[in-house]
């Protein structure tokens, strides 16, 4: 093992630990934040509109789609702070200038932006099961194809995010990601309804939400979470189809990157 790849290494891990610190401190107030946000898309999609006559198999497919959607809540809340450090506070700029590979800081951000939303959105799985109650178990925990279709689709989050905000100025990405991306991705990207229930209806206009990327992190975690490969899109599927995006995000966030902090 070359003494640059270790030293690479121990300076990355030198920088992640940093960020890991400040992330533990404000761990609480995010995970409160969520579990209060998560509690009422509760109350709305799992008593409310029941009574008003959702079906009740849908009840839990469609609240696994809100606390999935908690992810890209906390990953824009997370991104809009990276692209302030962008516009003022220049943080980046100090680690640019250390003696650290581009590639090797880019993985840093990649690991911070992970860890962050993987701290934040886990526990609220628990939350769940308690408002769930018998209607969700916990044997998801065991089963790796949960593991796989989680970790990738925070994966996946973590790049699309970093690559749009080293793409785009501040000043669009707080105004307008929200209301161009963001809420187009969760209103067709199956966040209050399951992809095989649209198709029986929709058929032709169910195949283009497969372009959609939420899509799949909605339909491989419910499936993985409830076991049940026929009223969902796979869980393995989804993970493959997360890998391919991932890897156009991992290709644009490193030209990006490099072409916002003028790198060669």
């Amino acid at each position: 093992m070359s003494s640059d790849f270790l030293y690479n290494l121990k300076t990355m891990l030198a920088l992640l630990s940093r960020d890991l610190r400040i992330q533990l401190f404000n761990l609480r107030t995010t995970i409160e934040n969520t579990i209060i946000i998560v509690f009422f898309g509760y109350l709305n999609y799992g008593y409310f509109l029941p009574l008003l006559g959702m079906k009740q198999e849908l009840i839990v497919p469609v609240f696994l789609g809100i606390v999935i959607f908690m992810f890209f809540s906390v990953a824009f809340r997370r991104a809009l702070l990276e692209a302030i450090d962008l516009k003022d506070h220049h943080l980046i700029r100090y680690q640019v200038i250390l003696p650290l590979s581009k590639n090797w800081l880019i993985i840093k951000y990649v690991c911070s932006f992970f860890s962050l939303l993987f701290l934040s959105s886990f526990p609220i799985f628990i939350f769940a099961k308690i408002l769930l109650g018998v209607k969700l178990n916990l044997f998801f925990l065991i089963r790796p194809s949960f593991w796989c279709t989680y970790l990738v689709s925070l994966f996946f989050v973590s790049t699309f995010f970093l690559f749009l905000i080293f793409k785009y100025s501040y000043d669009w990405f707080s105004a307008s990601f929200w209301p161009r991306v963001l809420l187009p991705m969760e209103f067709f990207g199956c966040t209050l309804y399951t992809w095989k229930n649209l198709n029986l209806g929709l058929p032709n206009f169910a195949k283009w939400i497969l372009l959609n990327p939420m899509t799949y992190v909605n339909e491989g975690i419910r499936a993985s979470i409830l076991n049940d490969s026929v009223n969902y899109i796979s869980p393995w599927i989804c993970v493959l189809v997360l890998l391919f995006f991932s890897l156009f995000n991992v290709v644009f966030l490193n030209y990006t990157f490099k072409s916002r902090l003028d790198l060669p």
